[in-house]
């Protein structure tokens, strides 16, 4: 709270980026989530200069909060460059093999995503006002 230099209109920015592009590449980031919102194709850049320094970008995939994202399979790690180009090549060709785990990616985090979420928030709030 007041403790972010995001604003509202980056936010919109982020949205409008991410509906019109083909594949969604990110590093590490919930931003998958955000990509499979949007139905994308899910890739993630997992290699550095050194085998080491590599090793440790695979390991950061694997972090406490991302790992529900990770088990299902749905965002394809590139361990090299040219793995890399190859799933993005093959996403922009059939993307439906990169994106029917997208439905998998939003349930693990959000829990619901029939959207109606807003239509529960507000049965929430009218039982709070009824029980008090």
């Amino acid at each position: 709270m007041g403790n972010t230099n995001i604003t509202d209109a980056d936010i919109m920015k982020l949205c409008s980026t991410l509906a019109y592009t083909d594949v969604h590449i990110n590093v590490c980031s919930t931003m998958t989530v955000d990509g499979s919102a949007f139905n994308k194709p899910q890739i993630g850049p997992a290699y550095l200069n050194t085998a080491k320094a590599s090793h440790l970008l695979q390991q950061l995939y694997w972090q406490e909060h991302f790992v529900p994202v990770m088990q299902t399979k749905g965002l394809m790690l590139a361990t090299s460059e040219r793995e890399l180009i190859m799933h993005v090549n093959k996403a922009l060709l059939q993307p439906w093999l990169y994106t029917k785990a997208n439905d998998a990616i939003l349930k693990s985090i959000i829990t619901y995503n029939d959207g109606k979420c807003t239509k529960r928030v507000v049965e929430i709030i009218k039982q709070a006002l009824v029980d008090d």
